[in-house]
Order: structure tokens, then C-alpha cells, then sequence
């Protein structure tokens, strides 16, 4: 008994670890890019090659997604998870010696595919653990069958309308690139002390998502938090707007960056609170099991694709219509997200799955196996575990 919970809690105490690694790999971007534009590296690196390498993590999570679903079948779960460490510690060994930004691409795309490989291993542990209490998995759909089946297009729109907003209002861009918006806001506090801010509030407002999407619901913290984050937006982008457009006279305009500032912490606050926390959520909640793993891998790759667009394109955005026309453009697509998700989406919380295919007119949901399932209680508990799981690997994103 004892030795099974001191088991426990190495188990709990190994996720930890990997959760604050892969954070870290995360927020890398963030100290670092002024110091790149400010020549403060010995690394030789223009504006056009840290957007390429700033991209290169999505593409590498997509691969490292689909190489391990190969992987695995031959060296086993166990081993997998204990080679994910290998792109990751390469990567870092690149980011202490490189002197060449071909290097630091690599170094990105090792820690994507890191991650991915994580990510797609805990996937493989849950569906295990569901197939030990569900047939349902007998009858799993082809790829083909979730692309032209009738009944998956309200839930492929969904999902994938959710996803699209969420890229598009650029959180993971500005946290990369927090740096050097603070730097051009001006203000007079420093610059680390400001990145510790953004840090904490992302940190402090995490830890309450979770408690406040079983409170609200997830439709209307959809819809707020989208609008909220294009409110904020446009209010950083009218600030940058004023100064690289209007050129309104530094002195008189620095007096309101720290509303500026104020505006990027609440936007990711209020984004890190509403859909980015719940879009992976919904979207694991809303198709049904015979065709679950099909459906998240492909939103997975098209949110990998998209990711890579935005932060490959993020700079010459930038270089045409300066930081008002990235902010406005991020603003824009919240905008999007909300009516997408005031029209579109319906509301699953304290919903069966059962009742979320009844709402969606999925007629292949609820197979009379599924009916007969002795452990409703294991099958959600599974369920909820997949959300979550699905919900952080949206922010690694």
C-alpha cells in the first residue's frame, strides 16, 4: 500500500517536472528577443529569421504527434516517453553553443517535436484506460469517414472554427514576442520586471480557469473572453496606431503606455481565463468516441499548420503596418470568435455525451454498446482527464 502511493506521487511528481519544462521551452521566446534586436548575442540573427524560427515549434509538435504514434508501436509507451527527453535536451545543447540562426531553427523544431511526442503519449495512456471500459473503440471511423460523414460536419465546424479564431488572435506571437512591445511602449519600469508581471498574471489567472468554466459555463466564457481580448487588443493597437502612424509626440503619448501594457496583460489574462482554456475542452466534448482520436489529430496537424503561418507571417505584417496593424488584425479575429461562438457553438457544461450528440444530430454516438457501459463514472472521469490534457496542449501551442 505504501509503495503504491509513494508510486503516486513520483508519478505526480515526474508530470510536474515535465509540465514546467515544457513550460519554460515555452516562454523561452519571450526574454530573448530583445536581446536579439538589440545585438546582445553572439548570435548573427536578422527579423526575418527569428519569425522563421519562432514558427518552426508548431510544425515540430505535428511531427513529433504523428512519428510517435509509429514509435511507439515498436519500442513501447515507456520508452517513448523516456526518448521524448532526447529532441528536448538536443534542442537546449543548440541553444547554449549556437552562433547561427539555422541552428536555433532546429532547436525550435526539436522542442516542438518534444512536446508533441509528450503530448501524444498521454493521449495514447487515455485511450487505453477508456478501451478497458468501452467498446465503443471496435467500431472506430477511418479518416475518410470523419471528412465526408454528414453527421461530423456541425462538429468539424466546431472544432475547427474554434481553433482558427484562437490562432488568429495571436496569443502565443505576442507572448514570443513581449519583449520587444514592452521595449516600444517605453516605459520607464524595467523590462524584466515587466516580463514577471505578464508571467504571473498568465500563472495566477490559470490556476482560476478551471473553477470559473464549470461556474459560467463554457459558451458564455466563450463569447466574453473573445470579446474581451478584441477590446483589449484594440486598445493596445489604437496606442501603437497613435505612435507609428499619427507620430503624436513621444512625451505627451508615454504618459499612456502603461495603459497599453495594461491592455496586452489583460488581453492574455482574459484569453488564458476563456477560450484558450476551454476550446481544446469542447472540442474533445463534442465527437464521439468511434471517431475521438481521428478528429483531435486532425486538429492538432491544422492547428500546428496554422500556428506556423501565424508566427512565420507575424514580422512582415509588422514591417508593413507596424505593431497597430498585428494588434488590430488579432483584434479583428476575437471579434470573429465571439459571433463564431454566439452562433455556432452550444453550451456542453453539465451535459452527458449522450445529450452533446442528441444536440449535435450525431445518429452514430450513442451505440447500444455505449448504452450498456457499466462505469459511466470511469468513462467521464477518462473524459475529463482527455480535457484537460487537451486544454494544455493548447496553450504549449
Amino acid at each position: 500500500m505504501e509503495r503504491g502511493r509513494l508510486i503516486q506521487y513520483l508519478v505526480a511528481f515526474a508530470l510536474s517536472l515535465s509540465t514546467a519544462a515544457l513550460g519554460t521551452l515555452s516562454a523561452w521566446p519571450t526574454p530573448v528577443m530583445p536581446k536579439f534586436h538589440n545585438n546582445q548575442t553572439s548570435v548573427e540573427i536578422t527579423k526575418n529569421e527569428i519569425a522563421t524560427m519562432l514558427a518552426m515549434s508548431p510544425p515540430g509538435f505535428v511531427v513529433g504527434s504523428l512519428a510517435t504514434r509509429f514509435i511507439s508501436d515498436s519500442l513501447g509507451r515507456r520508452a517513448t516517453v523516456l526518448a521524448s527527453a532526447l529532441p528536448i535536451v538536443c534542442g537546449t545543447i543548440i541553444a547554449a553553443f549556437a552562433r547561427v540562426a539555422w541552428l536555433l531553427c532546429i532547436m525550435k523544431f526539436l522542442w516542438g517535436f518534444g512536446t508533441g511526442m509528450v503530448s501524444t503519449i498521454i493521449d495514447q495512456e487515455l485511450e487505453l484506460m477508456k478501451r478497458d471500459v468501452s467498446k465503443e473503440m471496435r467500431n472506430s471511423s477511418s479518416a475518410w469517414e470523419f471528412f465526408t460523414g454528414k453527421q461530423y460536419r456541425r462538429p468539424i465546424m466546431i472544432a475547427f472554427g474554434l481553433k482558427l479564431t484562437q490562432v488568429l488572435t495571436g496569443g502565443m506571437s505576442i507572448q514570443q514576442y513581449m519583449g520587444l512591445i514592452t521595449q516600444e511602449i517605453g516605459l520607464d519600469v524595467g523590462l524584466s520586471t515587466l516580463l514577471i508581471i505578464f508571467g504571473a498574471v498568465k500563472f495566477f489567472v490559470g490556476i482560476m480557469s478551471s473553477t470559473l468554466v464549470d461556474r459560467v459555463g463554457r459558451r458564455p466564457l466563450l463569447i466574453y473572453s473573445f470579446f474581451g481580448t478584441g477590446i483589449s487588443l484594440s486598445v493596445a493597437g489604437t496606442y501603437f496606431f497613435l505612435q507609428e502612424y499619427v507620430r503624436v509626440d513621444h512625451a505627451i503619448l508615454k504618459s499612456y503606455g502603461i495603459a497599453a501594457f495594461v491592455a496586452i496583460i489583460l488581453s492574455n489574462g482574459i484569453s488564458t481565463l476563456g477560450f484558450n482554456s476551454i476550446i481544446g475542452i469542447i472540442s474533445a466534448e463534442i465527437f464521439p468516441l468511434n471517431i475521438k482520436t481521428v478528429a483531435m489529430t486532425s486538429l492538432n496537424v491544422f492547428g500546428g499548420c496554422l500556428g506556423f503561418s501565424v508566427a512565420k507571417s507575424y514580422q512582415a505584417i509588422n514591417n508593413v503596418s507596424g505593431f497597430y496593424g498585428v494588434f488590430w488584425i488579432f483584434a479583428s479575429s476575437a471579434f470573429l470568435g465571439a459571433i463564431f461562438s454566439y452562433i455556432a457553438v452550444p453550451e456542453t457544461k453539465g451535459k452527458s455525451l449522450r445529450e452533446i450528440q442528441e444536440i449535435l444530430q450525431i445518429g452514430t454516438a450513442c451505440t447500444e454498446e455505449e448504452s450498456k457501459l457499466n462505469d459511466v463514472q470511469v468513462v467521464e472521469m477518462i473524459e475529463k482527464c482527455r480535457d484537460i490534457k487537451e486544454s494544455k496542449k493548447d496553450s504549449s501551442l
